[in-house]
């Protein structure tokens, strides 16, 4: 009994101003099937190249973040702290609708995780540039309809951010990641800690190039840390990048039909990839938002990859393009969907090329906006999806056993908050 009361007590403290917490994140959850029955599954092009259109094609996924501004001090100088989870449960398997996934021995695995958890010290002084630690999402670039990150690493660090040098802004952070490492030769595997891999991430951000275009730039730096005695005293082998590269810039224009474009290129080698010092990759992406009417939208997006493989020694070259209409009939009623041609072949002997085509129709419950309806959350949707793709990629999507098409469909609900 005394247990309960400290609980309610510690709860009614915390909903009190002083403690206010202000919660944000985002879920989408729903369930699915396929016309050869059983559960939903992916509908992606097989290879490592980007062959995703995500429109009624994501399995269940959320994330619950808490903010609160801990102290505005005498300076003005305001201390922010940061928490979320994330967690998904697959397409639609489920055990009694808890937070769980089942493994490969039939055990349950928790799906839970820490997703970020830091604090930021923001500074009037220094025209709100704030110096932040721990870990969290940093500063991420995606081509949204194929859901595909093309800047993403983030993880546990330290940084600045936000620092107005007049023509833009700039971030730069340090950040350290774990790795483990198996020789391709004997299959021997890194002790656990043994690894670290450290990089420094710097940034450029929205410089204005002209009336409507803006600018940013980034260079990262990764460098392996090797611990010699935790490994058996054997030493880094040749083959693993000891420092690697990673460049990027993208160009973003405003003002076209009340949308815009990006349009972003990306270098990255070794240790941003597979540890190899021979392995590289190139990306090109490029997102068009058009929005000629308050009641029409359409997304036209690309991505292309050119990936170097250093153990293997093969170069994979694909990418995909998409395009994603939303129509709203009333004001709670639109027709959206998506379509996409997928396309990749690595430069093995006698490889052949893997394709798919990808189409989705959804009938979508809107709110009401009196703006444009791209991007306005929640939606509830109701989708069909037909997909086809090549004979060589039977084994990558065994659920339609020999077809070469196949058919999704369900219901899911999406949201930001």
């Amino acid at each position: 009994m005394k247990a309960r009361l400290a609980v309610f007590a510690l709860v009614a403290a915390l909903a009190t101003p002083a403690f206010a917490v202000d919660m944000h994140g985002y879920f989408r959850d729903g369930v699915g099937g396929s016309s050869k029955g059983g559960d939903q599954v992916g509908l992606n092009n097989n290879g490592p190249a980007p062959g995703h259109l995500r429109l009624g094609n994501e399995d269940n996924w959320g994330e619950w973040a808490f903010d609160q501004l801990i102290l505005k001090d005498k300076n003005g100088v305001e201390w922010n702290a940061e928490f979320m989870i994330g967690w998904g449960d697959g397409w639609t398997s489920r055990l009694n609708d808890k937070i769980v996934t089942l493994n490969s021995s039939g055990g349950i695995d928790s799906s839970v995780e820490l997703k970020q958890q830091w604090l930021k010290a923001t500074f009037p002084q220094l025209g709100g540039a704030s110096v932040w630690g721990g870990k969290r999402y940093y500063h991420r670039q995606a081509n949204d309809i194929f859901d595909y990150f093309y800047v993403n690493e983030s993880g546990a660090g330290a940084g600045v951010e936000d620092l107005d040098v007049g023509f833009g802004k700039v971030a730069v952070a340090l950040f350290r990641q774990m790795a483990q490492y198996t020789d391709p030769a004997t299959s021997a595997v890194t002790a656990t800690g043994s690894v670290a891999q450290w990089y420094l991430d710097a940034r450029l951000e929205n410089m204005a190039i002209h009336p409507g275009g803006t600018l940013t730039v980034g260079a990262m730096a990764k460098y392996v840390a090797w611990n010699k005695e935790l490994n058996g005293g054997t030493t880094k082998p040749d083959i693993l990048a000891g420092t690697s590269p990673f460049l990027w810039a993208k160009y973003s224009l405003s003002g076209i039909m009340d949308g815009g474009n990006n349009l972003a290129v990306v270098y990255k080698g070794g240790t941003f990839l597979d540890g190899h010092k021979d392995s590289r990759a190139i990306i090109v992406s490029d997102d068009l938002l058009l929005q000629p009417t308050k009641q029409f939208s359409v997304v036209i997006a690309g991505l292309y990859e050119n990936q170097k493989a250093g153990y293997t020694k093969v170069t994979n070259s694909g990418g995909g393009i998409g395009i994603r209409p939303l129509f709203k009939v009333t004001d709670h009623f639109a027709l959206q969907g998506d379509a996409g041609y997928f396309y990749n072949k690595d430069d093995s002997s006698g490889a052949k090329a893997n394709t798919m085509f990808k189409l989705c129709f959804a009938p979508t419950i809107v709110p009401f906006t009196d703006g444009f309806a791209w991007g306005v959350r929640p939606e509830i949707r109701f989708y069909v999806n037909y997909a086809s793709w090549n004979k060589e990629q039977e084994s990558a999507h065994a659920a339609f056993g020999t077809d070469t098409n196949g058919m999704t469909f369900g219901t899911y609900v999406e949201t930001w908050f």
